[in-house]
């Protein structure tokens, strides 16, 4: 079964219900198709947001995030973390080189609306939908 890391990006842009990628991503892993993992970090990164302040936002956050398997840094992945930061000074902020080091410890691939942020980093693949991702 293949690994799928989501990107803060997906969650954001699915709760402003601009795509539906991670409806796709929910179907996958409630199928057994892939393992579908959101970082802690990713939820931090959303909670950054005023919109979280509403009770109902707050609500559907919590049920989305529900559907997934919600990982943390470990030690390897939080020392690949500070390499990355080091030798990638032009991607903005720590979080994506946070998550993109969680993505390489797990062998996954990265869900994200901001494929930039990612294309970089060496052996990091980026998901895509693909026909056999949407088929039942």
């Amino acid at each position: 079964m293949r690994n799928i890391v989501i990107d803060t990006s997906l969650i954001i842009n699915h709760l402003r219900k601009t795509t539906d990628d991670l409806n796709i991503l929910g179907a996958l892993h409630a199928n057994c198709k892939a393992n579908v993992i959101v970082p802690y970090e990713v939820v931090v990164e959303i909670f950054v947001g005023t919109s979280t302040k509403e009770k109902v936002a707050r609500k559907l956050i919590d049920e989305t995030l529900e559907k997934f398997t919600l990982v943390g840094l470990t030690k390897k992945s939080a020392m690949m973390a500070g390499e990355l930061i080091r030798k990638f000074p032009q991607i903005p902020g720590p979080f994506d080189l946070i998550i993109a080091a969680i993505s390489l410890e797990h062998k996954a691939q990265v869900a994200t609306h901001n494929p930039k942020h990612f294309k970089l980093i060496k052996g990091l693949k980026i998901w895509k939908a693909q026909i056999m991702d949407i088929r039942p």
